[in-house]
């Protein structure tokens, strides 16, 4: 099973995700940047929560910042 911090992960990522589907770009940013604070996480994970925090960047104008989480 999953330990406790991959759930922990897991949750803030979901919870980063709803953010951003609300438009509530700071609080999705905020919950990514707490998923990505995690030790341990699994490649496709991470990539995955640095692209959707990219677009809550983006949508926010924060261009350089949402570049450098696209790559």
């Amino acid at each position: 099973g999953a330990s406790a911090d991959e759930d922990k992960t897991l949750l803030r990522a979901r919870e980063g995700a709803a953010a951003l589907m609300r438009g509530q770009y700071d609080k999705a940013i905020a919950a990514y940047d707490e998923a990505l604070a995690a030790p341990e996480i699994a490649d496709f994970i991470e990539a995955s929560i640095y692209s959707d925090r990219g677009i809550a960047k983006w949508r926010l104008k924060q261009t350089k910042e949402a570049i450098d989480d696209f790559n």
